[in-house]
């Protein structure tokens, strides 16, 4: 049978129906559907919600599948799909060894995408935590084995948009993530530098299976598997644009 709860949602009481297990109140207040709420404009006027699928990680609301009817100035219903994962961070970390910047790297699994080693950058999902510097940091020493502090992260997302902003949406028409980009840069010696090639990193609590590599960042941008990657493209062209003001790291690994 299917639960149901009222709630206020841009001023209107919106019912959302669940059936499932699951406390719907448990699902309401989760972070993800509580930050989703707060984005709604007052021009929607949101009829019912229907929570079709979540993920639970260990008691941790996850992902979560909306179809929401919205009913429009005529008065007509439609529905569309939202998928509410949450934001994410991601980091281009640029080590100059010589004269030359050079990116660290990860390939990893990505079934989405059907590629056993998918090169990206540093990433990682929000969960429950409210700092993206901090969230970076942590996935920085998970994927690549290496220790950074906060302060030594640049947001070049509040260089681009400015403070509060919230990050760049990645697939608006079905996801509400928006992804936090951060440039860590640090001078090393050669020997450094070749430390971080074929590291196998992870955390194994998460079944991750990543191998680092390190690349040229002037190679990095001819790579068609760097180029279909959007985030990527993005750091690159924030790094190139927002470089003058780019914090590096004079401390010790």
């Amino acid at each position: 049978m299917a639960q149901l709860q009222y709630v206020d949602i841009a001023g209107n009481m919106v019912r959302v129906f669940f059936n499932g297990r699951t406390d719907v109140s448990q699902i309401i207040q989760s972070k993800n559907f509580s930050l989703w709420v707060k984005k709604i404009e007052k021009k929607f006027q949101l009829r019912e919600i229907h929570i079709t699928s979540i993920d639970v990680w260990g008691g941790r609301m996850g992902f979560i599948k909306l179809n929401v009817d919205i009913i429009d100035r005529k008065g007509n219903t439609y529905n569309r799909v939202a998928f509410l994962r949450g934001n994410s961070v991601a980091c281009l970390t640029v080590l100059s060894c010589e004269g030359r910047d050079y990116g660290v790297f990860v390939r990893q699994p990505r079934i989405a995408m059907g590629v056993c080693r998918y090169l990206e950058m540093p990433a990682g999902m929000m969960d429950e935590d409210s700092d993206p510097a901090y969230v970076m940091a942590k996935e920085i020493s998970e994927e690549l084995k290496y220790e950074v502090v906060t302060i030594s992260l640049t947001d070049v997302t509040v260089l681009d948009l400015g403070p509060g902003a919230q990050g760049y949406a990645l697939s608006p028409g079905l996801l509400d993530e928006h992804i936090y980009i951060f440039v860590y840069y640090k001078k090393v010696t050669r020997e450094e530098l070749n430390s971080f090639i074929g590291r196998q990193t992870g955390a194994e609590d998460e079944n991750e299976d990543i191998v680092t590599d390190v690349i040229a960042l002037d190679d990095v941008e001819k790579m068609k598997e760097v180029k279909k990657v959007a985030a990527t493209r993005v750091a690159l062209s924030l790094y190139r644009e927002y470089k003058n003001q780019i914090k590096v790291d004079l401390g010790g690994d």
